[in-house]
């Protein structure tokens, strides 16, 4: 799924992406990033894979402005969730990120939405 960040800063979700996370028009609702690397290096990849970005040193100027913007509204959330903390899910090493950032969503009460499919509990955005 592609989304554009229009000249004045804002993000519009497709239709699907609301309807999947519920979201009406005027709903609030928190968008946390976490500034730890693996998750700077996830919206880098996944900006450039998925032609959100150009390249990758596009998508790591749209991370430099996101990160200093003043009109988007973020914050970011401590990473102390180590290797213990993996999930069962996790058994092969490529499913190492994926289980990293679901149990760092766990332990601040919130829910990972990811473009990949099969993580428990985790929104599917197609």
């Amino acid at each position: 799924m592609t989304v554009a960040l229009s000249s004045k800063g804002q993000v519009v979700l497709p239709k699907q992406a609301r309807a999947r996370l519920q979201l009406r028009p005027g709903a609030k609702f928190a968008c946390r990033i976490d500034g730890d690397s693996i998750t700077e290096l996830g919206f880098v990849g996944v900006s450039a894979l998925t032609g959100l970005q150009p390249d990758i040193a596009t998508a790591k100027q749209a991370l430099d402005a996101l990160e200093s913007s003043s009109k988007i509204r973020f914050e970011l959330i401590p990473d102390d969730v180590g290797a213990a903390t993996l999930p069962r899910f996790v058994k092969k090493p490529q499913a190492i990120a994926d289980g990293h950032l679901w149990a760092l969503a766990r332990k601040n009460s919130m829910r990972l939405v990811t473009f990949d499919q099969g993580i428990p509990d985790a929104v599917f955005i197609a």
